[in-house]
């Protein structure tokens, strides 16, 4: 989602605002990109780098460009496709990366260090935006950008220059989903917001956005509370200006957004400082920082607000942190309460796509946040056949990865594999020598996709090792301090048989549950009530409470306009909305000829063959029991396999 800050008139604190907002955002684990777009004075690395200089000496925007045209003036041949350098090449992190999901980056306007200034102004005042459009596929190529900068952040901040330019312009009516407009109290900033907010408005505009929408945000900026008179006028030309240009269709109106706004505080005209951080929590909050602290926070709610309307999460993968339509069950309290104690060991369970690695993102931020050393590993994308070829290989490899994610130096791992003890021993070791003598906090080991090691000769020993580890807890202090998490898709009797030797039989066991009909309800609320509550009734009965199948289905009433009949009547089409979900299952079960005769079984007479084959079924999702029958689930999936045994 990109957010652009534009104002009229400079001074009213715009880019202060854009720094104080990405702050906030990546606290909340978003991956935040800034884009410092103000060319002609330019400056956002100085809210966050107290030294900028060595930062200077970076590619920045306007090299991006020159380098593209540098390419494309290239006498390539006419089929030979032109390959784009990667935006990663030209942006810097803020904040070191961590075990946190969220991540602070910026793309700064372009290399302008002392030895560069001079080049760079020269690039800057000589570069013809009109030529870059009709000359060298301009247009195509910030089309190009704008999905760049997506697939790199979660959300986009792009710092626009002022007034009416070639910039601006580029910055609002193409790369835009949403326009934040900073306005003083003087007439020449609120006549010349009006004015450009008309002209977003503008059909035209949308024909060439091809009808992507775009939302304007009008914010009083630079609000002195101590001059009532002149305050009072200020908020009556601002209310009778920006009425009509509210969102109201995203329950925003003139006089909420006149609330966002940003106090006058002297402190913050002076030097480039993120009011945020001062009013980090763990810190002594100046009064000064309150205020400002409050009112970008308030912004931040509206973005949100905005974006729950234009730019729906596609509900794949993890749920961002700050979602809003996040769903929390019974399990993220269990969890929660888990990890307030030390020593435990805890086993959460689900379905594929029924929210396993959310819960535990959110079961490792409470953790974080409480002061514990986390290592979260994923072991479907961590490891992959060489690693898993021998349980040495692989708890090699799996310390390595614990050795990096904590900044633990290499050489511990390697010595500790030269001796010829066992590799649940050597893991042991590796884990109270580097692990435990060394970090004093609590330590949180979580392991997410852990059933990956079914098909490997070791599983057994794997987890039979971590119930070892558990058991050392009773008499040690430093096995103490370390918490396990195991996410697994798989009942634990198909992953470890000795249950003297299970990790999943001790501590404390979560299952994931389906969505009740309450929690439907008020996802249904948060997507702006798509469906009646007769129709969510109809999808409990297609859909069951499945999360990723309910979250799925709202999306799509909402991003395709479709009525719930016209979604129920395509459900179990492989071209569907659900069509994914459903062929991922379908071709696990041609994969094995046992499980394709018991679903079968299950969808035409309602058996199935023996106990084992139920649990692997019932553990993936696809059956249940109801009296004393075997059934499908869901009814979206009883509709998709009979087509497919047809």
């Amino acid at each position: 989602m990109i957010f652009t800050f534009y104002s009229y008139k400079g001074g009213v604190g715009r880019s202060m605002a854009l720094a104080n907002i990405a702050e906030l955002f990546y606290r909340s684990g978003q991956r935040v990109l800034m884009v410092d777009w103000d060319l002609e004075a330019p400056g956002l690395e100085r809210y966050f780098f107290d030294e900028p200089e060595p930062i200077l000496e970076n590619l920045g925007l306007i090299d991006m460009l020159l380098d593209y045209k540098a390419k494309m003036a290239q006498n390539l041949p006419e089929e030979a496709p032109l390959e784009l350098d990667n935006v990663d090449k030209y942006i810097i992190d803020v904040y070191p990366k961590s075990s946190r999901d969220g991540r602070l980056f910026l793309l700064i306007a372009g290399r302008r260090s002392d030895d560069y200034l001079t080049d760079y102004a020269r690039t800057v005042l000589s570069f013809d935006w009109q030529d870059f459009y009709d000359n060298w596929e301009g247009e195509i190529y910030f089309e190009w950008l704008r999905d760049q900068f997506e697939s790199l952040a979660d959300v986009i901040l792009i710092d626009s220059r002022t007034g009416v330019t070639e910039i601006s312009g580029i910055c609002t009516y193409q790369m835009a989903n949403v326009v934040l407009m900073f306005c003083a109290a003087n007439w020449q900033s609120l006549n010349g917001t009006r004015s450009m907010a008309q002209n977003l408005r503008d059909p035209r505009v949308m024909k060439l956005r091809g009808g992507r929408p775009l939302h304007i945000l009008v914010v009083p900026a630079r609000v002195e509370h101590t001059e009532s008179t002149q305050l009072d006028k200020f908020k009556l030309d601002f209310i009778r200006l920006f009425r009509d240009l509210a969102p109201r269709d995203r329950g925003i109106s003139v006089h909420q957004l006149w609330d966002l706004g940003i106090p006058y505080v002297p402190k913050y005209a002076f030097l480039e400082v993120v009011a945020v951080r001062e009013g980090d929590p763990r810190r002594e909050k100046p009064a000064s920082a309150e205020k400002m602290v409050e009112a970008f926070r308030g912004l931040g709610e509206v973005m949100r607000k905005v974006v729950r309307g234009v730019g729906i999460e596609v509900p794949k993968g993890v749920v961002p942190l700050d979602s809003p339509f996040y769903v929390r069950r019974d399990a993220d309290k269990n969890l929660e309460l888990q990890l307030e104690r030390s020593g435990t060991i805890t086993s959460v369970r689900g379905a594929r796509q029924t929210g396993k690695t959310s819960l535990l993102v959110r079961g490792v931020d409470c953790a974080e946040r409480r002061g514990a050393t986390v290592v979260h590993i994923d072991f479907q994308e961590a490891f992959g056949s060489e690693q898993l070829e021998n349980s040495d290989s692989f708890l090699k490899a799996l310390a390595n990865l614990i050795a990096f994610k904590l900044n633990l130096d290499f050489s511990g791992v390697e010595s500790m594999w030269k001796s010829p003890l066992s590799p649940q021993i050597k893991m042991t070791r590796f884990v109270e020598e580097s692990l435990l003598q060394r970090i004093m906090e609590p330590t949180v080991l979580a392991f997410d996709e852990a059933d990956t090691l079914l098909g490997t000769g070791f599983y057994g020993e794997f987890f039979g090792m971590l119930r070892a580890w558990h058991n050392r807890r009773a008499g040690s202090e430093l096995w103490g301090r370390l918490n396990i998490i195991i996410a697994t898709s798989t009942n634990p009797t198909l992953l470890i048989d000795n249950i003297h030797q299970s990790p999943f039989n001790v501590g404390l066991t979560i299952e994931l549950t389906d969505f009740s009909q309450d929690q439907i309800l008020d996802l249904n609320q948060r997507f702006g009530n798509p469906m009646t509550r007769e129709e969510v009734s109809k999808a409990m009965k297609l859909l069951g409470g499945h999360p990723y199948l309910i979250r799925q289905a709202f999306y799509t009433l909402v991003s395709e306009g479709l009525s719930w009949a016209e979604l129920a009547e395509i459900a179990d089409r492989h071209d569907g909305p659900f069509g994914d979900h459903l062929k991922m299952y379908w071709n696990i079960l041609k994969k094995d000829s046992k499980l394709m005769e018991a679903i079968r079984g299950v969808v035409l007479d309602h058996i199935c063959p023996d106990e084992k084959t139920l649990l692997r079924l019932s553990s993936a999702g696809l059956v249940a029991e109801r009296e004393r029958e075997c059934v499908c689930r869901y009814g979206l999936y009883e509709r998709f396999f009979r087509s497919q045994l047809s």
